[in-house]
């Protein structure tokens, strides 16, 4: 039941923005510029260890992104991992406009 706290309205749209880049899929329904956007925002506002997690969970020999967070690290917690790919997301999805930063705040 949990994981229905996680997913939010843009989550669908981000996860296949953070796939495309990441399988580095050319023929994608995704436009040149959330293409351009996402490719941008990955480089630069992340962290290393935050790109490696992201590069990690969209590979392709994982079926989902749950199947990603559960491999990664095995050890560390599933619902902190999951959290941290919220924020993540969520922070794509203010950068990208998707939602506002101040309603994006009350609903933390």
């Amino acid at each position: 039941m949990g994981r229905i706290y996680f997913r939010q309205f843009y989550t669908t749209f981000v996860e296949f923005c953070f796939r495309t880049i990441v399988r580095q899929w050319k023929q994608t329904s995704i436009t040149d510029s959330w293409h351009k956007f996402t490719e941008y925002w990955l480089d630069s506002t992340l962290s290393e260890e935050d790109k490696r997690f992201i590069r990690f969970v969209f590979d392709e020999k994982f079926y989902n992104t749950a199947e990603g967070l559960a491999c990664f690290e095995p050890g560390e917690d599933y619902d902190v991992k999951r959290r941290r790919l919220y924020d993540i997301e969520r922070k794509f999805a203010i950068d990208g406009g998707l939602i506002d930063d101040s309603i994006a705040e009350s609903q933390r």
